[in-house]
Parts: C-alpha cells; structure tokens; sequence
C-alpha cells in the first residue's frame, strides 16, 4: 500500500489544530476501499506525544501547548494493517492574546486628519508569550488592543 496522505490545511492556534489531508490515490476505489483508519501523531520540541485515530481525513486536535513548535505526520492504515505515511511537517502554534491591555494609550493631534499614537505593552505577566502586533481601533476614544 502506497498512498500516503497529503496534508492540505493545517490551522494551529494557541491549544489545538485542524488537520485536513486527502490521500494520494483518493481516485481509485479499489485503494481507497482498503483504508481502514488514519493515525495522527504529533511530537512537541519538548517531546511530549499526541498520538489519535480518525476514521475520516479531518482531526481536531486539541491538548496541544501554546507558543511550541510540533512535528506532525498523518499515516493510511490499511485493513491489513500497513501504513503509509507522511513525511515530517512541522508547525508552530499560537500564543494566547494578553490578559492585559497596552501599559499606557497616549494621542496627539498632528493634524485635522492626522493623529500619533503611542502606547506600552502590558506587564511581562501579563503578555503570554511574544507580542506579535497591534491592532488599533479608532473611535470617539482611542483603543489598542495588543496582539
């Protein structure tokens, strides 16, 4: 049996992942009759495991830490029980958002249609891993939302 499946969308957040694969010889029945099941496996750099089965090629997997690179491969197992499987993927999940706001806010007019924004990051605790943006929203009063 040689049909590996091929990974076509992966989606990590900070605590779980949706892997979605097709596999390699999903054209011909007589193949794709034998699949018994798919095994999931994902091993943090740290090397904890995660280890599922699906009967169906979409997994959600959940338990998955934040701000941690995997390695992942999805494998067929056949009826018999042979597997084909993956090479190596590696993904890098999410951290969550911070459970603080920006330090400080600050605004200056520069003009009628032109303001300057300043502000801080939340405390260290507070921050979740690392700040990767800022999203800023414009209303009466001004908000910063850290990323």
């Amino acid at each position: 049996f040689t049909c590996p499946p091929r990974i076509i969308a992966v989606n990590p957040s900070a605590r779980n992942v949706l892997l979605i694969w097709q596999d390699s010889c999903s054209g011909n029945k007589k193949l794709t009759s034998q699949i018994s099941h798919y095994v999931i496996r994902l091993r943090s750099a740290s090397g904890n495991e995660i280890v599922q089965e699906s009967r169906v090629p979409v997994s959600s997997v959940s338990g998955i830490q934040e701000n941690e690179r995997y390695s992942y491969t999805v494998c067929t197992v056949t009826k018999c029980g042979s597997e084909a499987c993956t090479g190596q993927n590696i993904m890098k999940t999410r951290g969550s958002k911070p459970s603080a706001p920006a330090s400080f806010t600050e605004s200056v007019s520069v003009t009628s249609t032109t303001i300057k924004v300043f502000w801080g990051p939340p405390k260290k605790a507070d921050r979740n891993g690392e700040i990767t943006g800022v999203v800023l929203y414009l209303h009466t009063h001004v908000y910063v939302c850290i990323l």
